[in-house]
């Protein structure tokens, strides 16, 4: 009884250890730590909350291949649900923006609105009114998944810096 008391309060004092600490993605890391676009691509990524979009379906289109089919109002509904912590890939990058994967074929894109909100975090990107592009159709974001930013692990930063090779240069060598 005494090993198994011993053992329930080393895993609950040692298991948070494990976990890596998730921070906002900003554009301050980005540009403190000159991130390329190819560094972009080797982080992973989550949403801090949950982003739900739907869109109206077209009856006749040949399938829905994402999300689900619900009715709202009589109406036929598809619906996307992205939860919070899902992870995700960069696919694409500007100055200001990614593109994130969630799934194959299909990206949401969050912008840094440096000063607008926060500091400078990547919020999921919209057309106005909560309009938003995803697998080349327009959603609309129906939570506050419009108040959704991007985290990563501190630890993928740090391995991606410490992974980094430094060139030391050439030099003519003496005569």
């Amino acid at each position: 009884m005494k090993i198994f008391i011993l053992f329930f309060f080393s895993v609950i004092f040692f298991l948070p250890g494990c976990t890596s600490e998730r921070i906002p993605f900003t554009q301050e890391l980005r540009q403190e730590y000159q991130l390329s676009e190819e560094d972009l691509k080797n982080l992973q990524y989550y949403v801090s909350d949950d982003i739900l979009i739907e869109r109206d379906a077209v009856l006749g289109e040949s399938k829905v291949d994402r999300g689900k089919l619900t009715t709202k109002s009589g109406k036929l509904i598809e619906q996307i649900l992205i939860e919070e912590d899902t992870p995700g890939i960069s696919v694409q990058s500007g100055e200001y923006w990614l593109a994130i994967s969630f799934e194959k074929d299909a990206a949401l894109f969050f912008t840094s609105r440096l000063g607008y909100i926060r500091q400078g975090e990547y919020y999921l990107g919209t057309r106005g009114n909560q309009r938003i592009q995803y697998s080349n159709k327009e959603y609309v974001v129906v939570n506050d998944g419009i108040e959704s930013y991007l985290m990563i692990d501190r630890e993928s930063l740090s391995n991606l810096i410490r992974n980094r090779k430094i060139l030391l240069g050439r030099r003519v060598p003496l005569q």
